[in-house]
């Protein structure tokens, strides 16, 4: 049986538009040096989606509680707010205006988005453009994580990129969490998505949608976290 995880490492990888800090927290049951590493991801958007914050901050207290804990080899990582200023804005944006999961180098980027909530909305001048995407964008390429998992609301569902593992730890999430699977996205057109550029590099990612703008619904997304790091943990290594 593993162990409880390892103290909590808390670290500023970044800053906001605005001069936010963007933290991160990681966890490990203190076994290897080589463990795969899954990264959790809240608050992307915020505005009715700042409930995604919440559920990363109450994942984070129960790794650090011993309430969850990961696999002897998986190392979890955990970004509850990427959004800061959207938050302490009201907004569903950035400071900027800008849709951080329209500002994605993926092949379908493009300058004018949408989103349900706002309507047409900015997806910056450029891939990137924004403080916040550039701050994860750089975590990526030094942490190169074997999955990421993206906190959004609200639908009840998980959808996968392309990449095979991300097919086989969304649909273990689901079934835990008793959500529904997406296969394809066919609600309304979404370009730059971050999963989307996450394919491109070949880092296994996915949506994990919320059922309620009110509730974390923390006991099913326990349950979901708990089956898709064993599937990560499990898997033959790359």
């Amino acid at each position: 049986m593993a162990s409880p995880a390892a103290a909590p490492a808390a670290l500023d990888i970044g800053l906001s538009e605005r001069g936010r800090p963007i933290g991160i927290t990681c966890f490990d049951s203190g076994a290897s040096l080589d463990d795969e590493v899954a990264l959790i991801v809240g608050g992307i958007h915020t505005g009715n989606e700042a409930v995604t914050i919440d559920l990363a901050r109450e994942l984070s207290a129960d790794f650090a509680a011993g309430r969850l804990v990961p696999p002897s080899n998986v190392t979890v990582c955990i970004l509850p707010e990427l959004n800061p200023d959207g938050r302490a804005l009201g907004l569903h944006t950035n400071a900027n205006s800008v849709d951080l999961n329209r500002n994605w180098p993926s092949e379908d980027w493009q300058p004018d988005a949408w989103h349900p909530e706002t309507g047409p909305v900015s997806a910056g001048h450029v891939p990137l453009s924004e403080a916040e995407t550039q701050v994860l964008h750089s975590l990526l390429e030094v942490a190169r994580p074997s999955a990421v998992m993206v906190l959004h609301c609200c639908g009840s569902l998980v959808e996968a990129n392309r990449q095979a593992d991300a097919v086989f730890m969304a649909r273990r999430y689901a079934s835990a969490a008793e959500f529904d699977y997406l296969n394809s996205w066919n609600f309304y057109d979404i370009s730059g998505e971050f999963i989307d550029a996450m394919d491109e590099l070949g880092i296994p990612a996915m949506d994990i949608e919320l059922s309620s703008p009110d509730e974390t619904g923390l006991d099913d997304h326990r349950a979901g976290i708990r089956s898709a790091l064993d599937y990560l943990s499990e898997r033959p290594r790359r």
